[in-house]
């Protein structure tokens, strides 16, 4: 554990590149130096790791996961298509998303705003209070449905950040060959 009790060091979680780099991220998206003082993994997944600074500010950082291939390649590929959507819908008003701070595409990090969030939709489908999971099932349907609405006649313009950031459109791929990819 850090010396605050937050978490553990930086370098622990995330290697000494990886914090420097988040460190000028999140100096080049705040406008002052940055010193991270603790990190801590969230929700058991040793990729998605919550940043504390010094001056106590917090934010989250993604790397790739350790799984297999996906649609989109490589697994440092879904973090360019992820920094890629949230740049997408950043032009969104009232976008249902965290905040995009930076990214690294030569360290395959993004950092995203730290929402803080008491739960997870897993934990509340898997709790014991079915209106609290009923409610927020129909909140996440909302906000898809408001994203897919805002985001129609707007295909060229994520087409083009995911090739900025070296992530070409993927082929069309039915349900059936996800399916037989998977066995």
């Amino acid at each position: 554990m850090s010396a605050d009790g937050a978490g553990d060091p930086p370098d622990q979680q995330l290697g000494p590149d990886i914090r420097a780099g988040v460190e000028r991220l999140l100096a080049d998206a705040w406008g002052a130096p940055v010193a991270l003082v603790a990190a801590e993994v969230l929700a058991d997944r040793a990729h998605v790791v919550r940043v504390t600074t010094a001056d106590g500010r917090s934010a989250v950082v993604k790397r790739p996961g350790d799984g297999p291939r996906g649609r989109w390649g490589a697994a440092s590929h879904g973090i360019a298509v992820e920094r890629a959507g949230l740049e997408h819908l950043a032009a969104m008003p009232g976008a249902p998303v965290p905040a995009l701070l930076g990214g690294d595409g030569d360290l395959a990090v993004i950092v995203l705003e730290d929402l803080a969030v008491e739960r997870t939709m897993a934990g509340s489908l898997l709790g014991d209070e079915p209106e609290r999971a009923w409610a927020d099932v129909v909140a996440l349907g909302a906000a898809l449905g408001a994203v897919h609405g805002w985001s129609i006649g707007r295909a060229d313009a994520f087409a083009a950040l995911r090739a900025a950031h070296g992530v070409a459109r993927p082929e069309r791929t039915s349900s059936r060959q996800l399916r037989a990819n998977q066995h």
